[in-house]
Parts: structure tokens; sequence; C-alpha cells
């Protein structure tokens, strides 16, 4: 079901998942990718992943709790992907550190 938002650059969505069961997990990441630019990134808290659950998002290495939007989701698993497709988190992603 769309929420009506689209084109969005960032979400941030920390601390939320995790109350929610795997199978509602999978439904929200791709609501989200869906409602992001193809060059967005997802904000996490540190209990939180996609990984295991979505190939909507990739893995940034060395930014815990940052993914960028997957333009390849369902061509290959998230971590081929990421080692594939990886592209350098902006520059916020050090801001969130602080």
């Amino acid at each position: 079901a769309s929420i009506g938002l689209h084109g969005l650059d960032l979400i941030f969505c920390r601390n939320v998942l995790i109350y929610f069961d795997e199978a509602t997990r999978r439904k929200v990441f791709a609501g989200m990718a869906k409602a992001m630019k193809s060059n967005g990134y997802l904000c996490l808290g540190g209990a939180e992943t996609v990984i295991g659950i979505s190939d909507a998002f990739l893995i940034l290495p060395g930014e815990r709790g940052l993914f960028a939007v997957n333009t390849q989701t369902g061509a290959q698993s998230a971590a081929t992907a990421t080692a594939a497709a990886v592209r350098p988190a902006p520059a916020f992603a050090s801001a969130l550190r602080r």
C-alpha cells in the first residue's frame, strides 16, 4: 500500500523496526525503497539491519546503520550487490556519528 510519498532522499527509521516481525519488516523496507530516489539513503538504529531481510538496500561498509537504495534489486543479493556497486556515503554520514 502506498502512502503517497515519493522522491525521498533520506529516511530515518531508527529503533522502530525492532518491534515488528520479519514479514512486516520486509513490507516496510519494500515500501521505503519505492518511496525513495534511486540515490537515497536509509538510516536505521544500531540494533536494526536489512541483512537477510531485504535486498532493497545496500550495505555501506564502515557506515553502521546507513544503507543505500539498491538500484539492482532482484538481480542479486544485497551482499553481492554491495561488493559490486558500493557508492560512498554522503557527507552527513560522519555527522550522524557525532
